[in-house]
């Protein structure tokens, strides 16, 4: 048994929502253009499932909350090929983005709240490793934009791949930036100390982390819009804001960590490294050329790598250093 939290309720309810609307596209099968009816039939099924096992992880019970998070990801997996499907309207393709996007955070908050007890959560060495697995995936993407032939013309939003390949690439960038999401919070319960402009970074760079991944989602609905079109801008936007806050927050989380002294020699610089390098390298960089863009971006995942390092080389790297309440300083 768990404790529930405000964590898990939060992601419980969200799944709720989500199974909900599994049951409501059964309506789907009375439209024109209809999607397959095997696949709303599945996803109807999954919300079912949902429904039933959400009052057991709402007591408490782990195995429950295991079939709500496994329910979600198969009922996600299931909103993919509204990407691929030509005669899928725009709107269903951006519902599909938005539910993956709602997916990602539910079950990230069902996963985080189900490990809320004394000795849970993740270890400051596994989040080193996951850490540099995000870097590893962060610099295949980037070389991938860079040696791939284009496939579409400049003026197409997902150059230089085509729809395919571009859902594939931001799912890619979206589990990258979830990985480096885990090495983020396990920087705040590992080097910060006692600062709370460091423990505001943390959170701060968290929120940005989190922004940039629904903005990978939402890229995918986005696949075959040309550059001018507003919502790419409002995207785009929404990418810039993420940006600045993943920066800022890695800058005011390094001070501390350079001061606290608990990182020696190179290590304790990789977090500041990686903020500064952000204003410095990749934002002036990704404004210009596109393969300018993806070179700062790779540069900027190395930092990520050594960062990752620095959490392995952490005097008590085999403790617990990512649980929502070690994220938040307590």
């Amino acid at each position: 048994m768990m404790r529930r939290s405000p964590v898990l309720i939060t992601g419980l309810v969200l799944g709720i929502a989500l199974g909900l609307l599994d049951l409501a596209g059964l309506a789907g099968l009375f439209v024109e253009p209809a999607p397959p009816p095997a696949l709303v039939i599945v996803s109807a099924l999954l919300g079912v499932v949902t429904l039933v096992a959400v009052p057991a992880a709402w007591r408490g019970g782990r195995r429950a909350a295991a079939v709500v998070t496994g329910a979600r990801i198969a009922s996600a997996l299931l909103a993919v090929p509204a990407f691929f499907a030509p005669e899928a309207p725009g709107w269903a393709k951006t519902a599909a983005a938005a539910a993956i996007a709602v997916t990602v955070v539910a079950v990230a908050l069902i996963w985080a709240g189900s490990r809320r007890r004394v000795g849970a959560g993740v270890t400051t060495r596994t989040a080193s490793l996951l850490c540099v697995a995000g870097a590893i995936l962060g610099i295949a993407g980037g070389l991938a934009m860079i040696v791939v032939a284009p496939e579409v013309g400049q003026d197409r939003f997902s150059y230089p791949f085509d729809t395919p390949m571009h859902v594939i690439t931001q799912l890619v960038f979206a589990v990258n930036h979830v990985l480096l999401l885990v090495a983020v919070l396990a920087v705040g319960r590992a080097a910060i100390g006692p600062s709370r402009a460091g423990r505001a970074g943390v959170l701060l760079a968290a929120a940005g982390m989190i922004g940039l991944t629904l903005c990978e989602l939402g890229a995918m609905a986005l696949a075959g819009a040309q550059v001018d079109d507003s919502r790419v801008d409002l995207l785009n936007l929404g990418y810039g804001v993420s940006s600045l806050a993943i920066g800022a927050g890695l800058v005011l989380a390094g001070i501390p960590v350079i001061r606290s002294g608990r990182w020696r020699g190179w290590a304790r610089y990789t977090v500041l490294a990686c903020g500064l390098a952000l204003f410095a390298v990749v934002l002036p960089a990704i404004s210009g050329p596109m393969v300018a863009g993806r070179l700062a971006l790779i540069a900027w995942m190395v930092l990520w790598a050594a960062m990752g390092v620095a959490l392995a080389r952490d005097p008590g790297a085999a403790r617990p250093a990512v649980t929502p309440a070690a994220a938040m300083g307590r």
